[in-house]
Protein backbone atom coordinates (compact mmCIF):
# COMPACT_ATOMS: atom_id res chain seq x y z
CA UNK A 1 0.00 0.00 0.00
CA UNK A 2 2.86 2.40 0.81
CA UNK A 3 4.33 1.67 -2.60
CA UNK A 4 1.00 2.47 -4.27
CA UNK A 5 0.63 5.75 -2.38
CA UNK A 6 4.22 6.66 -3.24
CA UNK A 7 3.63 6.07 -6.93
CA UNK A 8 0.28 7.84 -6.83
CA UNK A 9 1.96 11.07 -5.76
CA UNK A 10 5.16 10.54 -7.77
CA UNK A 11 3.38 10.16 -11.09
CA UNK A 12 1.36 13.31 -10.60
CA UNK A 13 3.50 16.43 -11.14
CA UNK A 14 3.77 18.14 -7.79
CA UNK A 15 4.45 21.60 -9.12
CA UNK A 16 4.68 21.38 -12.88
CA UNK A 17 3.70 23.25 -15.98
CA UNK A 18 0.74 21.49 -17.63
CA UNK A 19 -1.08 23.23 -20.48
CA UNK A 20 0.02 26.64 -19.14
CA UNK A 21 -1.14 25.71 -15.63
CA UNK A 22 0.71 24.97 -12.41
CA UNK A 23 -0.24 22.06 -10.16
CA UNK A 24 0.60 22.33 -6.48
CA UNK A 25 0.19 19.46 -4.02
CA UNK A 26 0.75 19.29 -0.30
CA UNK A 27 -0.59 18.62 3.15
CA UNK A 28 -2.00 21.00 5.75
CA UNK A 29 -1.50 20.32 9.46
CA UNK A 30 -1.94 22.05 12.79
CA UNK A 31 0.93 22.99 15.10
CA UNK A 32 0.94 19.43 16.49
CA UNK A 33 1.40 17.99 12.97
CA UNK A 34 -2.13 16.57 12.89
CA UNK A 35 -3.82 16.72 9.46
CA UNK A 36 -6.50 19.38 9.01
CA UNK A 37 -9.56 18.45 6.96
CA UNK A 38 -11.67 20.80 4.82
CA UNK A 39 -9.15 23.64 4.78
CA UNK A 40 -9.89 26.14 2.01
CA UNK A 41 -7.02 26.76 -0.43
CA UNK A 42 -7.57 29.53 -2.95
CA UNK A 43 -5.84 32.12 -5.11
CA UNK A 44 -6.15 35.55 -3.55
CA UNK A 45 -7.02 37.39 -6.77
CA UNK A 46 -8.62 34.58 -8.81
CA UNK A 47 -11.93 32.71 -8.32
CA UNK A 48 -10.09 29.36 -8.00
CA UNK A 49 -10.62 27.26 -4.91
CA UNK A 50 -10.08 23.77 -3.51
CA UNK A 51 -10.24 22.00 -0.16
CA UNK A 52 -8.09 19.53 1.77
CA UNK A 53 -9.31 15.98 2.37
CA UNK A 54 -9.50 14.32 5.79
CA UNK A 55 -5.79 13.43 5.54
CA UNK A 56 -5.04 17.14 5.10
CA UNK A 57 -3.89 16.52 1.50
CA UNK A 58 -4.77 18.97 -1.26
CA UNK A 59 -4.14 19.68 -4.94
CA UNK A 60 -4.75 22.95 -6.75
CA UNK A 61 -4.29 23.85 -10.44
CA UNK A 62 -3.99 27.49 -11.49
CA UNK A 63 -2.63 29.68 -14.32
CA UNK A 64 1.00 30.73 -14.44
CA UNK A 65 0.67 34.30 -13.17
CA UNK A 66 3.18 36.49 -11.36
CA UNK A 67 2.77 38.16 -7.96
CA UNK A 68 0.07 35.67 -6.99
CA UNK A 69 -0.64 34.59 -3.41
CA UNK A 70 -2.04 31.34 -2.13
CA UNK A 71 -4.63 31.88 0.60
CA UNK A 72 -5.14 29.10 3.17
CA UNK A 73 -8.04 29.55 5.58
CA UNK A 74 -9.78 27.38 8.15
CA UNK A 75 -12.31 28.07 10.89
CA UNK A 76 -10.54 28.54 14.21
CA UNK A 77 -7.10 29.10 12.63
CA UNK A 78 -5.04 32.05 11.44
CA UNK A 79 -5.34 32.68 7.70
CA UNK A 80 -2.04 32.11 5.91
CA UNK A 81 -0.84 33.80 2.70
CA UNK A 82 2.01 32.26 0.71
CA UNK A 83 3.76 33.69 -2.33
CA UNK A 84 3.27 31.42 -5.33
CA UNK A 85 6.65 32.54 -6.73
CA UNK A 86 8.42 31.42 -3.55
CA UNK A 87 6.65 28.05 -3.71
CA UNK A 88 7.72 27.57 -7.32
CA UNK A 89 11.33 28.18 -6.34
CA UNK A 90 11.15 25.81 -3.40
CA UNK A 91 13.21 22.67 -3.95
CA UNK A 92 10.68 20.66 -1.98
CA UNK A 93 8.05 19.54 -4.48
CA UNK A 94 5.51 18.42 -1.88
CA UNK A 95 4.52 21.38 0.29
CA UNK A 96 3.81 20.90 3.99
CA UNK A 97 1.88 23.78 5.54
CA UNK A 98 1.20 24.39 9.22
CA UNK A 99 -1.66 26.56 10.53
CA UNK A 100 -1.79 28.19 13.94
CA UNK A 101 -4.92 27.88 16.06
CA UNK A 102 -6.84 31.05 16.89
CA UNK A 103 -9.85 29.89 18.90
CA UNK A 104 -11.94 32.28 20.97
CA UNK A 105 -14.48 31.56 23.64
CA UNK A 106 -17.80 33.33 23.80
CA UNK A 107 -17.76 35.83 26.71
CA UNK A 108 -20.78 35.90 29.00
CA UNK A 109 -21.36 39.56 28.17
CA UNK A 110 -21.97 38.63 24.52
CA UNK A 111 -24.62 36.11 25.53
CA UNK A 112 -26.56 38.79 27.37
CA UNK A 113 -26.11 41.32 24.54
CA UNK A 114 -27.86 39.29 21.86
CA UNK A 115 -29.91 36.10 22.01
CA UNK A 116 -29.57 33.08 19.75
CA UNK A 117 -33.07 33.71 18.41
CA UNK A 118 -32.16 37.28 17.46
CA UNK A 119 -29.07 36.07 15.61
CA UNK A 120 -31.16 33.58 13.64
CA UNK A 121 -33.69 36.28 12.74
CA UNK A 122 -30.91 38.53 11.46
CA UNK A 123 -29.45 35.66 9.42
CA UNK A 124 -32.78 35.15 7.63
CA UNK A 125 -33.27 38.87 6.99
CA UNK A 126 -29.79 39.28 5.50
CA UNK A 127 -29.75 36.28 3.14
CA UNK A 128 -30.37 38.53 0.07
CA UNK A 129 -27.48 40.79 1.14
CA UNK A 130 -24.98 38.00 1.90
CA UNK A 131 -25.56 35.53 -0.95
CA UNK A 132 -25.79 35.89 -4.75
CA UNK A 133 -29.05 37.35 -6.07
CA UNK A 134 -28.12 36.52 -9.68
CA UNK A 135 -27.57 33.02 -11.09
CA UNK A 136 -24.00 31.88 -11.72
CA UNK A 137 -22.11 28.84 -12.96
CA UNK A 138 -19.74 26.96 -10.69
CA UNK A 139 -17.23 24.33 -11.76
CA UNK A 140 -17.14 21.62 -9.11
CA UNK A 141 -15.47 18.28 -8.45
CA UNK A 142 -17.86 15.55 -7.27
CA UNK A 143 -17.09 12.18 -5.68
CA UNK A 144 -19.43 9.45 -4.42
CA UNK A 145 -18.72 6.06 -2.88
CA UNK A 146 -20.65 3.21 -1.29
CA UNK A 147 -19.20 0.57 1.01
CA UNK A 148 -21.03 -2.67 1.81
CA UNK A 149 -19.70 -4.57 4.84
CA UNK A 150 -16.24 -2.96 4.51
CA UNK A 151 -15.98 -3.59 0.74
CA UNK A 152 -16.22 -0.80 -1.80
CA UNK A 153 -18.92 -1.64 -4.35
CA UNK A 154 -19.55 1.73 -6.00
CA UNK A 155 -17.19 4.63 -6.74
CA UNK A 156 -17.45 7.54 -9.15
CA UNK A 157 -15.83 10.93 -9.69
CA UNK A 158 -16.96 13.76 -11.96
CA UNK A 159 -16.06 17.25 -13.08
CA UNK A 160 -19.36 19.13 -13.13
CA UNK A 161 -20.83 22.51 -14.06
CA UNK A 162 -23.56 23.75 -11.73
CA UNK A 163 -26.09 26.40 -12.71
CA UNK A 164 -26.66 27.94 -9.28
CA UNK A 165 -29.97 29.65 -8.74
CA UNK A 166 -29.97 32.97 -6.82
CA UNK A 167 -30.58 32.84 -3.08
CA UNK A 168 -33.44 35.34 -3.07
CA UNK A 169 -35.92 33.03 -4.80
CA UNK A 170 -39.30 32.29 -3.12
CA UNK A 171 -39.22 29.42 -0.64
CA UNK A 172 -40.05 26.01 -2.10
CA UNK A 173 -42.63 24.22 0.06
CA UNK A 174 -41.17 20.82 -0.92
CA UNK A 175 -37.54 21.79 -0.19
CA UNK A 176 -36.47 20.84 -3.73
CA UNK A 177 -33.17 21.53 -5.48
CA UNK A 178 -33.69 24.07 -8.25
CA UNK A 179 -30.09 24.16 -9.46
CA UNK A 180 -29.02 22.45 -12.68
CA UNK A 181 -26.09 20.10 -13.30
CA UNK A 182 -24.08 19.42 -16.47
CA UNK A 183 -21.42 16.68 -16.52
CA UNK A 184 -18.08 17.56 -18.12
CA UNK A 185 -16.09 14.40 -17.45
CA UNK A 186 -16.63 11.29 -15.29
CA UNK A 187 -14.96 8.11 -14.12
CA UNK A 188 -16.83 5.14 -12.63
CA UNK A 189 -15.00 2.07 -11.32
CA UNK A 190 -15.60 -1.57 -12.10
CA UNK A 191 -15.47 -3.95 -9.14
CA UNK A 192 -14.60 -7.54 -8.37
CA UNK A 193 -17.57 -7.75 -5.97
CA UNK A 194 -21.03 -7.12 -7.40
CA UNK A 195 -23.64 -5.91 -4.95
CA UNK A 196 -27.30 -6.87 -5.17
CA UNK A 197 -28.21 -3.36 -4.09
CA UNK A 198 -29.72 -1.23 -6.83
CA UNK A 199 -27.42 1.75 -6.44
CA UNK A 200 -29.48 4.89 -6.85
CA UNK A 201 -28.79 5.93 -3.27
CA UNK A 202 -26.76 9.09 -3.73
CA UNK A 203 -28.51 10.49 -6.84
CA UNK A 204 -25.34 12.11 -8.08
CA UNK A 205 -24.36 15.80 -7.74
CA UNK A 206 -28.01 16.84 -7.32
CA UNK A 207 -28.05 15.22 -3.90
CA UNK A 208 -25.00 17.23 -2.83
CA UNK A 209 -26.76 20.45 -3.82
CA UNK A 210 -29.60 19.39 -1.51
CA UNK A 211 -27.18 20.07 1.36
CA UNK A 212 -26.95 23.78 0.48
CA UNK A 213 -29.05 24.91 3.44
CA UNK A 214 -29.12 28.57 2.37
CA UNK A 215 -30.75 27.57 -0.94
CA UNK A 216 -33.11 24.87 0.37
CA UNK A 217 -33.99 26.89 3.49
CA UNK A 218 -34.89 24.19 6.03
CA UNK A 219 -37.32 24.98 8.84
CA UNK A 220 -34.75 26.86 10.96
CA UNK A 221 -34.16 29.35 8.11
CA UNK A 222 -37.85 30.11 7.48
CA UNK A 223 -39.68 32.88 9.32
CA UNK A 224 -42.89 30.84 9.71
CA UNK A 225 -41.23 27.80 11.27
CA UNK A 226 -38.32 29.32 13.15
CA UNK A 227 -40.12 28.67 16.45
CA UNK A 228 -39.61 24.91 15.89
CA UNK A 229 -35.90 25.39 16.46
CA UNK A 230 -34.35 25.04 19.91
CA UNK A 231 -31.25 27.21 19.65
CA UNK A 232 -28.45 28.48 21.86
CA UNK A 233 -25.09 30.20 21.49
CA UNK A 234 -22.47 27.49 21.79
CA UNK A 235 -19.17 29.31 21.32
CA UNK A 236 -17.21 31.84 19.30
CA UNK A 237 -14.27 31.24 16.95
CA UNK A 238 -12.45 33.23 14.28
CA UNK A 239 -12.21 32.81 10.52
CA UNK A 240 -10.19 34.89 8.07
CA UNK A 241 -10.06 37.87 10.42
CA UNK A 242 -13.75 37.68 11.30
CA UNK A 243 -15.38 36.75 14.59
CA UNK A 244 -17.82 33.86 14.23
CA UNK A 245 -20.78 32.82 16.37
CA UNK A 246 -21.44 29.09 16.66
CA UNK A 247 -25.19 28.73 16.97
CA UNK A 248 -26.43 25.27 17.96
CA UNK A 249 -29.92 24.21 16.89
CA UNK A 250 -31.83 21.08 17.88
CA UNK A 251 -35.01 20.12 16.08
CA UNK A 252 -38.18 19.92 18.17
CA UNK A 253 -38.16 16.11 17.81
CA UNK A 254 -34.47 16.12 18.81
CA UNK A 255 -33.57 14.04 15.76
CA UNK A 256 -30.97 16.40 14.30
CA UNK A 257 -28.39 18.73 15.84
CA UNK A 258 -27.24 21.62 13.64
CA UNK A 259 -24.28 23.95 14.14
CA UNK A 260 -24.36 27.25 12.25
CA UNK A 261 -21.16 29.30 11.92
CA UNK A 262 -22.26 32.94 11.56
CA UNK A 263 -20.21 36.10 11.04
CA UNK A 264 -20.80 38.62 13.84
CA UNK A 265 -20.57 41.64 11.53
CA UNK A 266 -22.86 40.66 8.62
CA UNK A 267 -24.78 37.66 10.05
CA UNK A 268 -23.75 35.45 7.14
CA UNK A 269 -23.71 31.67 7.60
CA UNK A 270 -20.32 30.39 6.41
CA UNK A 271 -20.73 26.75 7.50
CA UNK A 272 -23.63 24.41 8.33
CA UNK A 273 -22.97 21.14 10.15
CA UNK A 274 -25.80 18.63 10.67
CA UNK A 275 -25.53 15.53 12.86
CA UNK A 276 -28.16 12.81 13.24
CA UNK A 277 -29.09 12.19 16.88
CA UNK A 278 -31.74 9.45 16.47
CA UNK A 279 -31.95 6.66 13.87
CA UNK A 280 -34.26 7.13 10.89
CA UNK A 281 -36.04 3.92 9.87
CA UNK A 282 -38.20 3.13 6.86
CA UNK A 283 -39.69 0.14 5.05
CA UNK A 284 -39.99 -0.29 1.29
CA UNK A 285 -40.70 -2.94 -1.35
CA UNK A 286 -44.07 -3.71 0.32
CA UNK A 287 -42.50 -3.98 3.75
CA UNK A 288 -40.18 -6.87 2.92
CA UNK A 289 -37.02 -4.75 3.08
CA UNK A 290 -36.03 -2.03 5.53
CA UNK A 291 -33.42 0.58 6.26
CA UNK A 292 -32.21 2.18 9.48
CA UNK A 293 -29.87 5.16 9.20
CA UNK A 294 -28.06 5.50 12.51
CA UNK A 295 -25.21 7.85 11.64
CA UNK A 296 -25.26 10.88 9.35
CA UNK A 297 -23.02 13.92 9.13
CA UNK A 298 -23.62 16.72 6.60
CA UNK A 299 -21.44 19.78 5.94
CA UNK A 300 -21.94 22.83 3.74
CA UNK A 301 -19.23 25.51 3.46
CA UNK A 302 -19.35 28.94 1.81
CA UNK A 303 -16.55 31.14 0.47
CA UNK A 304 -16.57 34.93 0.05
CA UNK A 305 -16.28 35.93 -3.63
CA UNK A 306 -17.05 39.42 -4.96
CA UNK A 307 -18.58 40.38 -1.59
CA UNK A 308 -21.04 37.46 -1.69
CA UNK A 309 -20.81 34.10 0.08
CA UNK A 310 -20.82 31.30 -2.53
CA UNK A 311 -21.29 27.57 -1.93
CA UNK A 312 -17.79 26.05 -1.89
CA UNK A 313 -18.16 22.54 -0.42
CA UNK A 314 -20.74 19.98 0.69
CA UNK A 315 -20.37 16.45 2.03
CA UNK A 316 -22.53 13.62 3.34
CA UNK A 317 -21.23 10.69 5.36
CA UNK A 318 -24.01 8.24 6.25
CA UNK A 319 -24.07 4.77 7.80
CA UNK A 320 -27.13 2.55 7.77
CA UNK A 321 -28.26 -1.03 8.27
CA UNK A 322 -30.32 -2.50 5.45
CA UNK A 323 -32.32 -5.70 5.26
CA UNK A 324 -32.52 -6.90 1.65
CA UNK A 325 -34.04 -10.32 0.83
CA UNK A 326 -33.62 -11.35 4.47
CA UNK A 327 -29.94 -10.42 4.40
CA UNK A 328 -28.65 -7.73 6.76
CA UNK A 329 -25.93 -5.48 5.35
CA UNK A 330 -24.11 -2.44 6.67
CA UNK A 331 -23.84 0.42 4.20
CA UNK A 332 -21.62 3.48 4.38
CA UNK A 333 -22.48 6.17 1.83
CA UNK A 334 -20.23 9.12 1.11
CA UNK A 335 -20.44 12.00 -1.34
CA UNK A 336 -18.67 15.33 -1.55
CA UNK A 337 -18.72 18.31 -3.87
CA UNK A 338 -15.97 20.92 -3.96
CA UNK A 339 -16.34 24.18 -5.88
CA UNK A 340 -13.13 24.88 -7.79
CA UNK A 341 -14.02 27.88 -9.90
CA UNK A 342 -16.67 30.53 -10.35
CA UNK A 343 -16.95 30.38 -14.13
CA UNK A 344 -19.63 32.90 -14.95
CA UNK A 345 -21.87 35.35 -13.16
CA UNK A 346 -25.35 36.23 -14.49
CA UNK A 347 -25.34 32.96 -16.42
CA UNK A 348 -27.93 31.28 -18.63
CA UNK A 349 -29.58 27.95 -17.85
CA UNK A 350 -28.26 24.78 -19.46
CA UNK A 351 -29.95 23.26 -22.46
CA UNK A 352 -32.48 20.59 -21.51
CA UNK A 353 -30.47 17.94 -23.36
CA UNK A 354 -27.37 18.80 -21.28
CA UNK A 355 -28.98 18.62 -17.84
CA UNK A 356 -28.13 15.74 -15.53
CA UNK A 357 -31.17 14.05 -13.96
CA UNK A 358 -31.30 12.13 -10.69
CA UNK A 359 -31.42 8.67 -12.27
CA UNK A 360 -28.82 9.38 -14.97
CA UNK A 361 -25.51 7.54 -14.94
CA UNK A 362 -22.43 9.62 -14.26
CA UNK A 363 -20.40 7.51 -16.70
CA UNK A 364 -21.50 5.29 -19.60
CA UNK A 365 -19.30 2.36 -18.61
CA UNK A 366 -17.15 1.27 -15.69
CA UNK A 367 -13.36 1.11 -15.86
CA UNK A 368 -10.42 0.25 -13.69
CA UNK A 369 -9.21 3.02 -11.41
CA UNK A 370 -6.81 5.41 -13.12
CA UNK A 371 -4.82 7.65 -10.71
CA UNK A 372 -3.85 9.92 -13.60
CA UNK A 373 -7.40 10.44 -14.86
CA UNK A 374 -7.61 13.95 -13.37
CA UNK A 375 -4.12 15.10 -14.31
CA UNK A 376 -4.19 18.83 -15.04
CA UNK A 377 -7.60 19.27 -13.35
CA UNK A 378 -8.58 20.66 -9.98
CA UNK A 379 -9.83 17.89 -7.73
CA UNK A 380 -9.80 16.66 -4.13
CA UNK A 381 -7.24 13.82 -3.71
CA UNK A 382 -8.64 10.54 -2.35
CA UNK A 383 -7.63 9.69 1.21
CA UNK A 384 -5.21 6.87 1.98
CA UNK A 385 -8.08 4.80 3.40
CA UNK A 386 -10.14 5.25 0.23
CA UNK A 387 -7.17 4.36 -1.98
CA UNK A 388 -6.72 1.14 -0.01
CA UNK A 389 -10.40 0.25 -0.53
CA UNK A 390 -9.99 0.97 -4.25
CA UNK A 391 -6.89 -1.24 -4.42
CA UNK A 392 -8.72 -4.15 -2.80
CA UNK A 393 -11.94 -3.78 -4.77
CA UNK A 394 -11.02 -2.73 -8.31
CA UNK A 395 -11.27 -5.07 -11.29
CA UNK A 396 -7.86 -5.63 -12.99
CA UNK A 397 -6.16 -3.33 -10.53
CA UNK A 398 -2.50 -3.06 -11.45
CA UNK A 399 0.26 -1.57 -9.39
CA UNK A 400 1.75 1.26 -11.41
CA UNK A 401 5.19 0.52 -12.87
CA UNK A 402 8.30 2.15 -11.50
CA UNK A 403 9.86 4.99 -13.44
Amino acid sequence: MKFFLFLYFCLLPFFSLFAQNYTLQGQIMDHLKKPLARVHISLQSLPINTISNTDGSFLIVFPDTKNQKLKISHIGYETLYLSVDSLKNNLSKYVEISLQENAKFLPEITISAISAEEILQKVIQKIPENYPTEPNILEVFYREAAIEDDSLFYFSESLVDVYKQPYNMPEDTKFRVRDEVRIQKSMQMDFTKKSKINFSLLQGPINSLQHDALAIKPYFLREKSINKAICNLKNMVSYDGKEIYILQITSSLKQWEINLYITTDSYAIIRVEQNLLKPISEKYNWGRDSSSVYQAHIIADYRLLNNKWVLSYTSLNQTENRVLANKKVKLNLFCEMSMHQLINESANKFKKSERFKKMDKLAEKAQKYDPLFWQGENYVPPTAALLELIRKSSVNFEELPKN
